[in-house]
């Protein structure tokens, strides 16, 4: 059977309700953003679309790392470095694309890199906290 038995950690329940909460809103913007016929059907022509799909598609991935994070699943620090590396490799295209086609929307930027740090802090706190060696 399954291991149901949730962190008694404080530090680890607060950070893995703020993780799925960030995934609840994060995949439920890139939802709206992309399939629902609203007010922001009219600004996705300001989108670059690589990064709405990449942020709605996170969204998803990081309900799974607040449930890992919250059971001290070691598969969360992966899920993790994931995000770090996709969020980097984002980035970077974002920069590419802005420097190539020269649309680009400068909180969009912004966000990446926020991102970014997010979780990068959030890789090292939970490799710690989870023990992990080799990690930071």
């Amino acid at each position: 059977m399954a291991n149901l038995n949730p962190t008694k950690s404080i530090s680890l329940r607060t950070l893995s309700v703020t993780v799925l909460i960030l995934g609840i809103v994060t995949f439920l913007i890139g939802f709206e953003q992309l399939f629902i016929q609203g007010t922001y059907l009219k600004l996705i022509n300001n989108y670059l679309h690589f990064v709405v799909w990449f942020n709605f598609l996170s969204g998803i991935v990081y309900l799974v790392t607040g449930y890992g994070i919250w059971h001290v699943k070691p598969w969360a620090v992966y899920l993790s470095l994931l995000i770090v590396v996709f969020s980097i490799i984002v980035l970077a295209a974002l920069g590419v694309h802005m420097f190539i086609d020269g649309q680009f929307r400068v909180w969009q930027i912004i966000e990446m890199g926020i991102k970014v740090l997010i979780w990068s802090l959030i890789l090292i706190f939970i490799s710690k906290k989870f023990g992990l060696k080799g990690w930071a």
